[in-house]
């Protein structure tokens, strides 16, 4: 059962809901004993089942206390209550790295290097503080980076996925629905070790640094096989400094562990020695940039409201050449006195004014003598015109308006459901994604993919399929899948049909 607004739990006062994922919901509530704002997480309740579980949700949340950095979401406490587990963490004040990355497409003003490389150093040193005390993230995305107004970065969620289950976590989809930023070993469930966050991190830098994700859509799942993924690198980059990046995001994305950087702090070596010229910012430096940044995509996207003053409004002054001396105001004179006669007739005059209202106002409440009535003339009813025979205007119904967002959470809600073999109401989910962001052609190409591999639905899919082309010839490797669906007979069972 989940907690109402103004419910009491082991002293916070839930307040509202926040967010909600595949993983649980979020509450902002308020430590009663302390009066301080702090963020309740409640784990989703099919995720805490698995044997085992409560032990390691003590151990790992001991664990994720003793993890005091500030680029890491605190954790203040951790309960149970009616077999309800929850994370008392955090508040953090600010937006996502998603929101802003989506800021960014919208506006198709890619993020300012500086500020892309103040966000990846500061992830960077959190990774390195969390894997010197033994903790892997092992949920690294734009959606688990806050950005706060100052510019602090802070990373959310870390350990979760340990807390709750390797096991449990591909039984329920999770692999499925990160897969964007997850590493090849760990798709594949083998052990795991710091070098899986670097690559995480990696698929977010090349994201940043291009609005895109470095591997298409329909090379996801086939990633994990392949020995060395082939990393696009665009020829024409918004910054000239970006060439240089190359080699160093090219590591972080090996298909290997040992193809990647040792640790987070050899990446930040060998990110200073790629970019000796854009050293790293004292701390307080690298956030007044990013907030800098911030407000300068949010003010793209956000017309200007403040309207200028009328000018007929304003009052004309001439004007004057610099260094004119300012004329002084003389000051006004003083009122010349009135004849003392004049005065005394004013007051005399309103005396006698007084005295004679004063007398019709007594003779009209003292007069009881009854007076005919007056006859009050009746209304005569005018008849209403009826209004001319107008013929009523059509209206055109508006397009419904894009929300990118919610078809990205939608996108992985559908995601979810796949993986736990609820087609039907994964395609329900699919097809709302779509509705809620019709240009969204990566989500066009992952429902194609679903009705070709999950319902073997191949004329669907070739129809998705085509409308991204018609949107987009060029989307990498869409003539590849096309040809790919094309040759599937409909009789033939393809690859994850159900």
């Amino acid at each position: 059962m989940e907690p109402k607004s103004g419910q009491e739990i082991r002293g916070f006062r839930i307040e509202q809901e926040i967010d909600r994922g595949g993983m649980g919901v979020v509450f902002r509530a308020r430590q009663v004993r302390l009066n301080r704002p702090v963020a309740i997480k409640m784990l989703a309740p099919h995720l805490t089942r698995e044997r085992g579980f409560i032990s390691r949700f003590e151990r790992e949340a001991q664990t994720l206390a003793r993890l005091a950095h500030e680029g890491i979401v605190r954790v203040i406490d951790y309960f149970e209550e009616d077999d309800v587990y929850f994370l008392a963490m955090e508040l953090v004040h600010g937006r996502t790295l998603r929101s802003w990355l989506e800021e960014a497409e919208a506006a198709r003003t890619p993020p300012d290097l500086d500020a892309a490389l103040s966000v990846v150093r500061q992830i960077a040193d959190a990774l390195a503080f969390a894997h010197a005390q033994g903790v892997i993230h092992r949920d690294l995305k734009p959606e688990n980076v806050m950005i706060e107004e100052t510019g602090r970065v802070k990373l959310m969620d870390f350990g979760l996925a340990q807390m709750l289950g390797e096991t449990r976590l591909t039984e329920a989809g999770f692999r499925v629905g990160t897969v964007q930023y997850m590493s090849p070993e760990q798709y594949r469930g083998e052990p795991l070790d710091p070098r899986s966050d670097l690559f995480s991190l990696g698929v977010i830098f090349f994201e940043m640094l291009f609005l895109r994700r470095p591997f298409p859509p329909s090379e996801l799942l086939d990633l994990p096989n392949r020995a060395t993924p082939a990393v696009p690198w665009p020829a024409a980059a918004p910054d000239s400094r970006t060439e240089k990046l190359k080699g160093v995001v090219r590591r972080l994305l090996g298909a290997r562990p040992s193809d990647r950087y040792a640790g987070a702090g050899d990446f930040l070596e060998a990110l200073e020695s790629a970019l000796p010229e854009t050293p790293a910012l004292p701390a307080q430096k690298r956030m007044a940039r990013l907030a800098a940044e911030l407000k300068r995509l949010k003010s793209l996207d956000t017309p200007n409201r403040e309207s200028p003053r009328p000018q007929a409004l304003r009052k004309a002054t001439p004007a004057e050449p610099p260094g004119a001396a300012t004329p002084e105001i003389p000051p006004a004179p003083a009122p010349t006195a009135k004849p003392r006669r004049r005065a005394l007739a004013v007051g005399l005059s309103i005396a006698g004014l007084l005295t004679v209202g004063s007398m019709v106002v007594m003779r009209q409440f003292l007069d009881f003598s009854p007076s005919p009535p007056k006859a009050i003339p009746t209304p005569t009813p005018t008849p209403m015109p009826s209004p001319p025979s107008t013929a009523r205007p059509t209206l055109t119904p508006m397009p419904a308006p894009r929300d990118p967002a919610q078809a990205e959470r939608l996108f992985r809600e559908a995601m979810f459901q796949a993986s736990r073999g609820d087609i039907d109401g994964a395609r329900g989910t699919f097809e709302e994604a779509l509705r809620s962001d019709p240009a969204n052609l990566e989500v066009a190409i992952q429902y194609a993919l679903f009705l070709w591999k999950s319902c073997g639905d191949r004329r669907a899919a070739l129809e998705r399929l085509r409308f991204v082309e018609k949107q987009r010839p060029d989307y990498p490797n869409l003539q590849q899948t096309l040809e790919a669906v094309g040759r599937t007979s409909d009789t033939a069972s393809p690859p994850g049909a159900r």
